[in-house]
């Protein structure tokens, strides 16, 4: 019994090798551009067309074979291994006989590929990175109103810490001395530090 191959992949690969457009434009349909061997050219082109050669029957059982299947709920691996196969393909080729062509990958059924995390959340960084460059003017104003802010607490920090200390040695207390410290009033911080454990 004779396996015909897959209409569409054969239509489809016979006309990429025999570039069937160069018989069937408008121009070359015409009648003087045609002559009897010409039109007799485009009627065998069509005729191999329409029906696409069929596979021997030992060719049909091989490509059967290279096949898996599935029998009682269970897969069964194919009996000729794709090695096996391909050694097979060229040997009957050789030999003339007619082998079909595996059909094209429909490559836009393929996952697309997941890429770097860089990459994907680039577009996102940008996009941030030029709002914060909008708001920049804003950013720097309150940067610098905090850090004067700062400056003058830590100034008048630094003020009274000298004033305690100049106040310590009229005294006659040591300025690190924490009772002597406490004496004053500035020793409060450490309070904790220096009771007796129970």
């Amino acid at each position: 019994m004779a396996v015909e191959a897959c209409w569409s992949c054969m239509r489809r690969n016979f006309l990429l090798a025999h570039s069937l457009r160069k018989f069937t434009t408008p121009r070359t349909l015409s009648p003087i551009f045609l002559s009897r061997s010409s039109n007799n050219a485009v009627e065998n082109v069509m005729a191999q067309e329409t029906k696409p050669p069929s596979v021997s029957p030992e060719v049909a059982q091989i490509l059967e074979d290279s096949r898996p299947k599935f029998i009682n709920n269970n897969w069964h691996k194919p009996k000729i291994s794709a090695r096996r196969l391909a050694e097979l393909r060229k040997a009957y080729i050789a030999q003339g006989f007619y082998w079909p062509k595996k059909p094209m990958i429909d490559r836009g059924l393929d996952k697309t590929p997941k890429g770097h995390k860089y990459e994907r959340e680039k577009e996102e960084r940008l996009a941030k990175i030029e709002e914060n460059m909008n708001n920049m003017p804003r950013i720097i104003e309150e940067y610098r109103k905090k850090m004067i802010e700062l400056r003058s607490k830590r100034k008048d920090e630094r003020k009274a810490s000298n004033l305690k200390a100049v106040e310590a040695k009229r005294m006659g207390i040591h300025p690190k001395d924490p009772r002597g410290l406490a004496a004053i009033g500035q020793g409060n911080k450490n309070k904790k530090k220096f009771q007796k454990k129970v």
